[in-house]
């Protein structure tokens, strides 16, 4: 089970950048804007995924560590 949340949030962190381009890219149209938007959507879809990740490990009964 830890190896699956453990590909799940691998996934989410991958993921993270080219969602946030898609966010910025329908909010802006200036270039820089758009990718200051990318990697702030970034972030915040990165952490907020590995954050509900590693609590839907720990709900069920796994443990991630990160070593």
């Amino acid at each position: 089970m830890d190896t699956f949340f453990g590909i799940l949030a691998a996934v989410v962190a991958l993921a993270s950048l080219p969602c946030g381009y898609l966010l910025a890219r329908r909010c802006v149209t200036n270039p820089g804007g758009r990718i200051l938007l990318t990697l702030l959507f970034g972030l915040i879809i990165l952490v907020v995924g590995v954050v509900s990740v590693i609590s839907g490990c720990s709900a069920m009964g796994g443990r991630m560590d990160f070593k």
